[in-house]
């Protein structure tokens, strides 16, 4: 009975005449075989009737449930109306019934009804779609003496996406193209002409529907060298899954509720006593202040999710079109990123900069000998600089609108999807600033290690001394090593941020689910390496740490057992008990 079915159904493939002609079942098989030639010049890759590709409503009865509802004319076999195709594809609506492949409906889709995508050429079917269709049916022809058409042979289709955009089957069980070439009766008869060069294989990156932004806004992404205007990275499609981005902001959140838990400590600690952080150690408590409102930024940000990160979900001007929720560009958008841009980036270099005075400060007093005084009547310019060009290379940032959504981490900050803006706004500053730093550290630590060397020799005590370069050390070591791991991660990042976006749109161009949906064009061969290892999750965790140990680190100066005392006394004075005489 299943052998019969079979036989009636492929008897209706070859012609719905034919049911009433009396054709044995030879006969219909040679029929069909005949009508495989399919449509006068309708090779894949020959001609088209015309170039003016349209976009049309879908009208085709054998794809009429397919995922989409538009197609574009002419299709690949040169039909210039979805009349033409309808009457073409009748005869394999009962072979698709039968389903005998699970890709067969899908692959005929592709080539008599190409969706309407961006690319202003139908997109082929990929090699191994073919191969997939055909094999499952090829058992069932083949019992009829049945050729698969010899213009849809599988070896005209691009082998994937990297070779020519292509439409891939959406499944991870689908032949390897490499194989089954020349499978028996569907080798083809003489030279085939090629599929065209299509236009989306090889080429830059062009943005699609769903990421598209209003020009007034004026969004980018940098995909290798190139600058891609009025579009959007997508939210959530980028470099790390769900799971990760999750992960990282209750990481963040939770390092830098301690960090602002540490800073406010440190700060406070000076405020009910501020004679005891005289300068040279002043500074340390700018530094503190700084690192605690870094913190704040970093627990808003966890507190909003992605939110401020990214832009809402967008009205779409087309129908059956979804636009992605794209990353925060700019400052206009929501004033919400810029402050939290402005609260993080803003303090990060001022508490780098309060590093550089605080080592200056050390070095007046060690090696030239200047004394409280002196030093404390120079602090005006101390806090000229620290405040003042952090302020100025702010206000630069939100001129030339580098800010940009920070997807980890919930917040706004600058350089992280551009490499320029990475390298001169980030990364050198924070680089000079630590070279700086580290400079007049070692003259007055050498100033320091002299002083006690003479003290020695004259018999003198140096205890204290040594305890102060201790201190210094330790101190130093806290805060230099985290911002040398800092400066290594940024430098990693824009090492490969380039070729991670070129391997991120190779990845989305050959993906099944976006190739139906974005049709993002495949990059240029000469612009993807294959061995650029993919971003580690690890290292930006690794980044955000250390950002957090300075400001937790930053306290180490005052974790002492004069400190304690110093709030002892500041409880028993809110309670009108007399104060204790403090440590020396």
């Amino acid at each position: 009975m299943k052998m019969l079915f079979a036989a009636v159904f492929i008897i209706l493939i070859t012609s719905q005449p034919c049911l009433n002609s009396g054709l044995e079942i030879p006969q219909a098989a040679a029929q069909i075989s005949r009508a495989a030639v399919g449509p006068p010049g309708g090779l894949p890759g020959a001609p088209a009737h015309s170039n003016n590709y349209r976009c049309e409503p879908m009208t085709i009865q054998l794809c009429s449930n397919i995922q989409y509802n538009m197609t574009i004319m002419p299709n690949l076999l040169g039909h210039t109306t979805q009349q033409e195709v309808n009457k073409e594809t009748h005869r394999w609506g009962p072979l698709v019934r039968m389903d005998c492949s699970k890709y067969l409906h899908r692959f005929l889709c592709t080539v008599y009804a190409p969706v309407c995508t961006i690319i202003e050429e139908p997109v082929p079917p990929c090699r191994a779609l073919c191969l997939a269709a055909q094999n499952g049916c090829r058992e069932l022809m083949n019992k009829f003496n049945v050729e698969w058409p010899q213009y849809l042979d599988c070896s005209r289709f691009p082998r994937d996406s990297r070779e020519r955009l292509c439409v891939d089957g959406n499944a991870d069980d689908l032949p390897d193209p490499s194989s089954h070439l020349d499978w028996p009766n569907t080798k083809p008869q003489g030279t085939l002409s090629p599929l065209p060069t299509f236009p989306g294989a090889g080429m830059q990156f062009e943005c699609p529907a769903h990421l598209q932004v209003e020009p007034a806004r004026e969004y980018k992404i940098y995909i290798g060298n190139e600058t891609v205007e009025n579009c959007g990275a997508p939210c959530n499609k980028m470099f790390f899954t769900e799971e990760q981005m999750e992960f990282s902001r209750y990481w963040l959140g939770t390092w830098s509720t301690v960090c602002l838990i540490s800073c406010l400590f440190t700060v406070l600690s000076f405020i009910i006593d501020t004679s005891r952080f005289a300068y040279p150690e002043r500074p340390i408590i700018y530094l503190s202040a700084c690192f605690a409102m870094v913190a704040v930024g970093f627990v808003i940000g966890f507190s909003m999710g992605d939110e401020i990160a990214c832009d809402a979900q967008q009205d779409s001007p087309k129908p059956n079109l979804v636009k992605e929720r794209t990353i925060r560009q700019g400052f206009l958008d929501d004033w919400r990123c810029t402050i939290l841009f402005m609260i993080i980036y803003f303090f990060l270099m001022a508490g780098s900069i309060w590093w550089v005075m605080l080592t200056v400060c050390w070095f007046l007093s060690a090696s030239l000998k200047w004394g409280q005084e002196a030093i404390d009547s120079q602090s005006q310019w101390f806090h000229c600089v620290a405040w003042g060009v952090p302020a100025i290379i702010t206000i630069v940032v939100q001129v030339i609108r580098k800010v940009e959504g920070d997807i980890l981490s919930g917040t706004c900050f600058v350089g992280l999807w551009d490499v320029w803006s990475m390298r001169w706004l980030v990364l050198a500053p924070l680089f000079v600033y630590v070279t700086i730093g580290t400079i007049f550290l070692l003259l007055g630590l050498f100033s320091l290690v002299k002083i006690r060397t003479v003290m020695k020799q004259d018999g003198g005590k140096t205890d204290k001394l040594e305890k102060l370069i201790a201190r210094i050390g330790v101190f130093s070591i806290l805060y230099t090593i985290p911002k040398c791991v800092i400066i290594a991660c940024l430098f990693y990042e824009q090492h490969y941020l380039s070729a991670w976006m070129v391997q991120w749109q190779d990845s989305i161009c050959r993906d099944p689910l976006y190739i139906k949906y974005w049709q993002i064009p495949c990059p240029p061969r000469s612009q993807y390496s294959g061995s650029t290892p993919r971003p580690d999750f690890t290292v930006y965790m690794i980044k955000y740490l250390m950002i957090m140990m300075i400001g937790i680190f930053s306290g180490f100066w005052v974790w002492t057992e004069k400190t304690l005392q110093t709030w002892l006394n500041f409880f028993r004075g809110l309670c009108g008990i007399p104060r204790r005489q403090s440590y020396v």
